[in-house]
């Protein structure tokens, strides 16, 4: 279990009691939990809603914003001061809401908390103070991590009860959607409207159903022993792992790339194995496209492409895994195969990942010591990591213990907050349009 356990059963005399801000969560309960517990010792909570799915999982006291994002800076600062906030906790630093939220925390010196889904997975999460995946201020030299490595890793395993999720993702949007006459100007992080999406991923769940055995089959082929293989995970395009952290603007823009790659350089009895993601919902058919640009770069039947995600036999069976920035390519190191990143993920550097080029890797492509990778986890876990889940009781109640103990921890000797007792004086026109927006 996470080290910073220990600290959960220290005593409220030897703690300084913090003022935190929750902003957006996911649609789960681990927000609202994560609050409660952080009352329970003895702080005190705020938090403000975006709209109805965060209205609904919040279970204890919050303030609505029902205005645009132009005057949320404004809003923000005047609750911060008048609620003397020390900490604000949020999921994800890309949202358009918590961009300007973070800049508004720094400005006025208060400590962010910022979580992500995890760097290393299953049974992590990701908690960081400046900012997270591409925004992360983690070290990108080995020699850093190995210099502050804990103890040997040892979580709890945490399950994703992927009934679970859906059906609060489902909850989530239904109340955005019926509370849109009090948030009338909120506008969510990703492009396609959710119905679009749930439409995009029934078809996928469909025919990966239907096409289940001949998915096997493919598999038992490939790590049957007799062909080799390079291995690339795709990402999904919306997802600010690639609009925002990385080269490509599109996943179209990656896939030309690699395609034109491995038809030049990799060795003519190499094959090139592509698997969706397991939560791509966009109405794009992605296979359909990847097989054809395959024939446009004359590769045929060299590609193949799996849509039932990327399990660990697939990568084990690799000559190396490419991938743009996904997490999966930390499961590669763990699991000993070569790995080369071609944006700025938290991993991608000398020691771990190949650093001569795509075209150099097809044919020069070697593992990362397992002593290096190992020591670089632990590492990492000390620094940002914490064990527990999302979408499982037995999951979130280990990631709140694990959270509030992280969170405290970094708290022990820093300044006490900012005193904001007195808000500062605002516009008039904007003030009033703000109450009248978010008060009963």
């Amino acid at each position: 279990m996470d080290g910073n356990v220990e600290f959960f059963s220290s005593s409220l005399t030897t703690r300084q009691t913090n003022n935190f801000l929750f902003l957006q969560g996911v649609a789960s309960s681990f927000f609202s939990d994560l609050g409660q517990a952080l009352l329970d010792r003895g702080h005190r909570v705020r938090c403000i809603n975006f709209n109805g799915g965060d209205k609904l999982f919040w279970r204890l006291d919050a303030v609505d914003y029902g205005l645009d994002l132009k005057r949320w800076p404004e809003f923000l600062e005047r609750r911060l001061r008048e609620w003397s906030i020390s900490d604000i906790v949020l999921f994800g630093d890309c949202r358009p809401l918590h961009a300007a939220a973070i800049k508004v925390g720094r400005r006025l010196g208060l400590r962010l908390h910022i979580f992500e889904e995890g760097y290393l997975r299953p049974n992590w999460l990701t908690i960081e103070s400046e900012g997270v995946n591409g925004h992360s201020s983690l070290p990108r030299q080995i020699e850093a991590f190995l210099a502050t490595a804990g103890p040997d890793e040892s979580p709890i395993p945490v399950a994703s009860d992927m009934k679970k999720r859906s059906f609060e993702d489902v909850c989530y949007t239904a109340a955005m959607m019926a509370m849109r006459w009090r948030f009338p100007f909120y506008q969510h992080y990703r492009p396609f409207h959710p119905l679009v999406e749930y439409m995009s991923g029934a078809r996928r769940i469909a025919y990966r159903k239907w096409s289940a055995r001949r998915q096997a089959t493919e598999i038992a082929r490939l790590v049957g022993g007799k062909i080799r293989y390079f291995l690339w995970p795709l990402q999904i395009e919306v997802d600010s792992q690639i609009s925002v952290h990385s080269q490509f603007k599109t996943v179209k823009e990656a896939i030309e790339l690699v395609l034109t790659s491995f038809a030049g350089f990799a060795p003519p009895e190499l094959e090139l194995v592509v698997t969706e993601h397991p939560l791509e919902t966009s109405p794009f058919n992605w296979r359909r496209y990847m097989l054809e640009a395959a024939a446009r770069a004359g590769l045929g039947a060299r590609v193949s492409y799996l849509v039932n995600g990327t399990p660990d036999k697939i990568i084990e069976h690799s000559q190396g895994v490419v991938v743009i920035n996904s997490t999966i390519g930390q499961r590669g190191l763990v699991l000993g195969r070569p790995v080369i990143a071609l944006s700025g993920a938290v991993f991608n550097m000398p020691g771990l990942t190949f650093q001569h080029g795509l075209d150099r890797f097809w044919r020069e492509a070697q593992p990362a010591d397992r002593d290096i990778v190992r020591n670089y986890r632990r590492g990492l876990i000390a620094r940002c990591q914490i064990n527990g889940g999302l979408y499982s009781a037995p999951g979130i109640a280990l990631a709140v213990k694990n959270a509030v103990a992280r969170m405290e921890a970094c708290r022990q000797g820093a300044p006490p907050a900012l005193n904001f007792a007195t808000p500062r004086p605002s516009s008039k026109p904007v003030g009033q349009a703000i109450e009248a927006a978010v008060e009963l």
